[in-house]
């Protein structure tokens, strides 16, 4: 569970600056956390981390104990750490996700 975390974190949010920087024309503005700041996004960057997410719960789906927890995860996963990503302070978004994407695969398997 835990190279989901990892890879997904490395992989999408890796490719998010670059992907965002060089083919993201489509750009959005999300507030920061003490709403004084605005941090602008792109929706190429965002869908890194979005499928980078769908494609490693895929390539672990052997690792989940039944299809009910990987069904929960493919639906709650790659959103909740799109969000994540684009909510965090630039200089906090790895920590953020990482700990983000940990308590929600830990939860999920706990209650399933």
């Amino acid at each position: 569970m835990a190279s989901i975390v990892v890879l997904t974190v490395a992989i999408g949010d890796g490719l998010a600056e670059p992907v965002g920087t060089y083919l993201g024309k489509k750009k959005y503005v999300v507030p920061s956390w003490n709403l004084k700041n605005r941090y602008v996004r792109s929706y190429a960057g965002s869908a890194c981390v979005f499928i980078s997410a769908i494609v490693f719960l895929f390539l672990f789906r052997t690792q989940f104990a039944n299809p009910l927890e990987f069904l929960t995860s493919m639906i709650l996963f790659p959103p909740i750490m799109t969000l994540s990503e684009a909510f965090a302070p630039h200089s906090m978004d790895t920590p953020v996700m990482m700990l983000i994407g940990f308590s929600l695969l830990f939860g999920i398997c706990a209650i399933f």
